[in-house]
């Protein structure tokens, strides 16, 4: 929902600022995961042309990672709940609340008490990753395999 949202408040103040349509806003809301889009409502009433009946099956771009809860300053840190499986070496994104998604491999992963892991498996897993600074609340995420 958050990247939806971010994306959406993006492109208007983009268009309420008066510069022209960047299909990066409609980039960021396909890597949501979603069963296609279409136009709904918007031109007619839907007909039997207008709806996906050969699969009711998600497109997943990426895979909701995990969540910023903090920063060690002293270590250069980055706090992270985790959420879904990930491991040392993946292509990751850090999406905050303003600005573009920063992409990042994960030279290294930390569990809470500062040893180094090869991969979090476990749902929830308080983890740490040599990183610059994001705010709390920011979204890690990684290109689904499927």
């Amino acid at each position: 929902m958050a990247t939806i949202v971010k994306a959406y408040r993006e492109a208007i103040d983009a268009y309420y600022n008066g510069q022209p349509y960047d299909p990066k806003f409609g980039e960021e809301v396909a890597k949501v995961s979603n069963r296609d889009f279409t136009t709904g409502f918007f031109f007619k009433k839907p007909d039997a042309e207008d709806h996906n009946y050969g699969t009711s099956s998600y497109n997943r771009g990426f895979d909701f990672i995990g969540l910023v809860t903090g920063y060690d300053e002293t270590n250069g840190l980055l706090l992270v709940e985790q959420r879904n499986r990930f491991s040392r070496g993946d292509a990751i994104e850090i999406l905050s609340p303003e600005g573009p998604a920063t992409e990042l491999v994960v030279e290294r992963l930390l569990d809470k008490e500062g040893n180094d892991i090869a991969h979090a498996p476990h749902a929830q897993m308080e983890l740490k990753i040599p990183a610059s600074h994001f705010p709390v609340g920011s979204i890690l995420r990684k290109k689904s395999k499927n």
